[in-house]
């Protein structure tokens, strides 16, 4: 996990959201707290903990929003695909839901899953 001054400042407010800093670089080192601020400020342990954590989230975000965009552009209706899943298990035809298992396949080969943090 690389550090960064934008995580970084992510992780602080999210420790510490009343707390008044500058992160002027990619280090925790780089890290002012500004006089008249009074906060508990974390270790730096926490502080790194809660990058890690911030960018699992991310990782976790972007995968979904590629996912959903490769649907998207196999030209898949979310609206469509529903209604071949409700064909598929109430009414016993496959026919499309067929399809899209399909473009799952390839969609899944393109974007497998990501394991949970």
């Amino acid at each position: 996990m690389a550090l960064n001054q934008r995580d970084i400042g992510r992780a602080l407010l999210r420790l510490e959201p009343t707390g008044a800093f500058i992160v002027d670089g990619d280090t925790l080192g780089d890290i002012t707290w500004l006089s008249g601020s009074d906060p508990a400020q974390p270790a730096d342990g926490l502080i790194t903990a809660e990058v890690a954590d911030l960018q699992a989230e991310d990782t976790a975000a972007q995968y979904l929003q590629d996912r959903r965009q490769a649907w998207r552009d196999q030209g898949v209706d979310p609206f469509d695909l529903i209604d071949a899943l409700y064909k598929a298990v109430l009414e016993a035809d496959t026919t499309e839901a067929d399809a899209y298992n399909s473009t799952r396949g390839t969609i899944e080969t393109t974007y497998p899953e990501i394991a949970s943090p």
